[in-house]
């Protein structure tokens, strides 16, 4: 099954009569790409996570943005019920993206080359610890608290469960697939929801053009230069754009705008350029947009000697 992880609805706004371009940030490929296909992998979430919470409120942003989201003069059109369910689906990119699952592979590999970090993990759930074990193997929780006591029986239980996990004869390193998407859920979404709703929005034209990447919910410390920063930051200024022509940024500062802002020249290369820093994969956009952009990052690496040769299809 190919899932999403940028709905088509989303991508569609990204495409102009030449159709949608996709530029390989991995091998400097630059090529047209059907929209069945771009943005998606195969078997990415589970059938349930896709047919279930995604496809829930993927299906609720596309009714807001078939309704529309700035008007012809720059008037801002979705209503306060319209904002929440953005900003649930907003919430949604900061942990269904591929960053999120290669994140996860990251921390699974450095805990199989150190197992003190899972017995750390034990002492710190050791509640949950327990319940597994009484769930698991009832009689041995059991006879263990009826002969050594209650708190000197759940000592021992730890104690083997740490030697065990030392000693690598215990499975302690869970799959990162698995751990990517029991990470999805609906609670963590709400409380990402929740916290973006208390930014201010502003919408943004540009008559430029926007891209967009696989990681598009960019959070940008301005004062590092750096991406995916956590949202308790205080300089953190957060845009993903929405078509080539409309960009949301959430920002701490008040802003009294009432309407869409227009983006010069120099702020739309500024976003675009993030979501090329931020993504994982693949940038997204109409050939006109992405192409000088991909010639610029491919003739860079080239030159760097970090890509031997321009790819089969260069920008």
């Amino acid at each position: 099954m190919r899932n999403h992880y940028l709905p088509k609805f989303l991508l569609n706004g990204f495409r102009d009569q030449d159709g949608l371009w996709q530029f390989d940030i991995r091998t400097g490929n630059f090529e047209r790409r059907n929209i069945d296909k771009a943005g998606a992998r195969l078997h990415f979430y589970t059938v349930e996570l896709e047919t279930g919470l995604l496809q829930r409120i993927d299906g609720e942003a596309a009714a807001v943005f078939a309704k529309g989201l700035v008007g012809p003069k720059g008037e801002i059109l979705i209503t306060c019920a319209d904002r929440e369910k953005l900003a649930r689906w907003l919430a949604l990119f900061a942990i269904r993206t591929p960053q999120t699952f290669e994140d996860f592979k990251v921390h699974v590999e450095e805990a199989s080359k150190n197992p003190q970090q899972a017995i750390d993990i034990l002492y710190e759930n050791r509640d949950r610890v327990f319940e597994t074990i009484r769930e698991s193997n009832p009689g041995l929780y059991e006879m263990l608290s009826e002969e050594l006591g209650p708190s000197l029986a759940e000592e021992v239980i730890l104690a083997a469960s740490a030697s065990l996990v030392h000693q690598k004869h215990a499975n302690y390193v869970p799959d990162p697939k698995s751990a990517f998407v029991d990470y999805i859920n609906e609670d963590r979404m709400r409380r990402f929801a929740a916290r973006l709703l208390r930014f201010q929005w502003l919408w943004l034209r540009s008559e430029y053009g926007f891209i967009i990447g696989d990681n598009p919910l960019c959070r940008w410390s301005k004062r590092n230069s750096r991406w995916n920063y956590g949202l308790n930051h205080k300089d953190i200024e957060i845009t993903i754009p929405l078509s080539q022509h409309i960009c949301l940024r959430l920002q701490r500062r008040q802003s009294r705008a009432k309407i869409a802002l227009h983006c010069n020249r120099e702020q739309t290369i500024t976003y675009n350029r993030r979501q090329r820093v931020s993504a994982v994969y693949n940038v997204y956009g109409c050939q006109r947009r992405l192409r000088p952009m991909a010639a610029k990052v491919v003739a860079n690496l080239v030159a760097t000697g970090r890509m031997p040769a321009p790819p089969r299809h260069a920008p």
